[in-house]
């Protein structure tokens, strides 16, 4: 799932590790090694510097990327998106999926927050939907959204699940 990755989105303990993550992590071993070495270090995966170094302003920003696009761009998208999250995906928490999916108020939004045990699986993660063995339970529900030979024209932006806007998790 999408997010903002800003840090104060997170619970407790995660929050404390994205701040860690985008205020010493990735600036701080970026500039050092020339390259954000996520490997080395058990996070996953190496980023280019340049990367890494947005990544971290990202996290740092209350509106993360959308702090520094121009808003018109964004807002003016009209189109339907589904979007899936994941109660155990650490990497989106639903607070900031639904500040990510707030960003967008001309879209309309079909929006599935998941607890893997409904599908019978133990786990599906930040990634998990794109190996079959765990996001494939969701991958026909998927298609048929595709393939759907029209989608309602109403579209209700006015929903009360995207109603917050980020200012209500400043604190």
């Amino acid at each position: 799932a999408g997010q903002i990755p800003y840090w104060r989105l997170w619970s407790m303990p995660y929050q404390s590790k994205m701040f860690l993550l985008g205020h010493v992590l990735l600036p701080g071993l970026s500039r050092w090694w020339g390259y954000f070495p996520g490997k080395r270090i058990g996070l996953g995966f190496d980023l280019p510097k340049g990367v890494a170094l947005e990544w971290a302003r990202w996290i740092r920003h209350p509106e993360g990327l959308f702090g520094y696009l121009p808003e018109h761009n964004y807002r003016k998208i009209d189109a339907w998106i589904r979007a899936y999250s994941f109660t155990d995906d650490e990497m989106a928490p639903e607070k900031a999926v639904r500040q990510l999916l707030q960003r967008f108020p001309r879209a309309g939004i079909e929006w599935r927050h998941i607890d893997p045990a409904d599908l019978g699986l133990e786990a599906i993660g930040h990634f998990g939907f794109f190996k079959k063995k765990r996001g494939g339970a969701l991958w026909a529900d998927l298609l048929q959204w595709i393939d759907a030979p029209s989608l309602p024209q109403k579209r209700e932006t006015d929903s009360p699940l995207l109603a917050q806007t980020w200012t209500d998790y400043k604190k």
